[in-house]
């Protein structure tokens, strides 16, 4: 790739909390107290780099944001006091006052180690706004946030590659509580975890809202505990492809806990997804497509979610399987079987957890019917290359086969001591099951949670 940028660059940078504002920028020795100082600097050459010491930057009460970019820029954050070593993270702290960052213009920005937090607007984007541009965001984390749309992120008519990063606790009054991707946009997602964003109205898409025309990819990702009132981790009318990612543990408090798909344009692929543990106050559990809408699933766990109706996934338009993929309780799943499927199998998942890798997975017990159920000629993505790492980017195949789901090999079923076990009464059909924590047990009236 040929960069536009100058190659007469004026920096490096240097920032610090303890910085002289009427200093150069331009030594460690010569820091500033502003990233916006330097930003808007004479001498500053789209493309420069600015190395910003670890520490906290709030930017005062008078401004919009607390870091405005508006210049092609490389921000390099969690540097020590001495620009030696770079180990920490850099707080850009919006004190629940102001946006943390805000992109706009026609520019390419790198973002590295940065915290964003307690950033806050009645617009869109609390943490972060990319108004347009192409922007890698890499090792942050975006937590703590609040707007009125896209509580964490917006991504508008722009390009965004978010890589080993975290999207957290975010809030949203209407839609999208962690990242809001519209107008176009494409987001390219890469070992991140999305975890306990929320919708605090009854609006939709609790981590990821896709808007019609935009574009979502999504790997090694974790999309855990988020909330709204469809779409408890992703709403979209747009297109998304998920390969080797945990959908788990996400609520809607209507419909669709894991995945709501609300445009009949809209394209879905799941590759070597696991969809487990979701559940929905009142339908679609896991995985809910209008119609003439495209849901395609491969190498694919659907199971264990839970709702009064549909409690594992509804679709109006038939569920396209590539093959090999494992559903649990299969009552209102419209899919036509493929090569390899495995219908009202057993799962056998162990609870969400750190399993290694840089996001979190649930474990295969070595019981579950997903061990080595995979494609044997291997696990393969929507362009039919082969998978060759798990979520944890573990190699594939660890077995005979690769196996179904995120998780590739597997781990000793517990061995539960039958004294933990309450009495039946006669006649009595429930069953018992692990919870999310060991040795936690409890009754369910339904035949799915046996």
């Amino acid at each position: 790739v040929l960069s536009s940028w100058p190659c007469l660059a004026a920096g490096p940078w240097y920032v610090s909390p303890e910085g002289n504002a009427a200093a150069d920028c331009l030594s460690a020795d010569t820091a500033c107290a502003s990233i916006n100082r330097v930003l808007q600097d004479m001498a500053f050459v789209p493309g420069d780099t600015v190395r910003v010491a670890a520490g906290i930057y709030n930017g005062g009460p008078s401004i919009a944001e607390v870091v405005n970019i508006d210049v092609s820029a490389v921000i390099s954050g969690g540097w020590n006091t001495g620009f030696s070593v770079q180990s920490g993270l850099t707080t850009i702290d919006g004190e629940l006052a102001r946006r943390g960052v805000r992109i706009s213009g026609n520019v390419e920005v790198e973002i590295d180690r940065l915290l964003i937090t307690n950033g806050a607007t009645g617009g869109d984007g609390g943490g972060i706004a990319v108004e347009s541009g192409i922007v890698t965001i890499t090792n942050s984390t975006v937590s703590g946030n609040s707007a009125f749309a896209g509580g964490g992120i917006l991504v508008a008519d722009a390009e965004v590659l978010l890589v080993d990063s975290v999207v957290k606790d975010n809030t949203a009054n209407t839609i999208a509580g962690g990242i809001l991707n519209q107008d176009f946009a494409t987001l390219t997602v890469e070992r991140t975890a999305f975890h306990n964003n929320r919708v605090t109205s009854n609006g939709n898409g609790g981590a990821i809202f896709n808007t019609a025309g935009s574009f979502v990819y999504a790997s090694e990702c974790e999309l855990s505990e988020n909330s709204a009132q469809a779409g408890g981790a992703i709403y979209t009318d747009g297109d998304v492809v998920l390969t080797n990612c945990t959908v788990s543990d996400n609520f809607a408090t209507s419909q669709g806990g894991g995945i709501y798909q609300g445009n009949i344009n809209a394209i879905l692929t799941l590759n070597n997804v696991t969809q487990s543990h979701n559940s929905a106050k009142d339908f679609y559990g896991g995985l809910y497509s209008t119609w003439n809408a495209s849901v395609t699933t491969r190498n694919t766990i659907i199971a264990d979610n839970d709702a009064p109706t549909a409690p594992n996934c509804t679709t109006e338009v038939p569920i396209n399987s590539a093959g090999y993929n494992l559903i649990g309780d299969p009552a209102w799943c419209n899919i036509v079987l493929g090569v390899g499927d495995i219908v009202d199998g057993n799962p056998a998942l162990a609870p969400l957890a750190d399993n290694g890798g840089p996001t979190r997975t649930r474990a295969l017990y070595d019981t579950s019917d997903a061990v080595d159920g995979g494609d044997p000629g291997g696990c393969r993505d929507e362009l039919y290359s082969i998978i060759t790492i798990d979520q944890r980017e573990t190699p594939r195949p660890q077995g005979a086969s690769c196996d179904i789901g995120a998780y590739e090999g597997s781990v000793p079923a517990l061995t539960l001591d039958p004294a933990n076990y309450l009495p039946l009464d006669p006649g009595n059909t429930w069953t018992y099951r692990m919870d999310y924590e060991p040795c936690l047990l409890y009754t369910s009236p339904s035949p799915r949670d046996s």
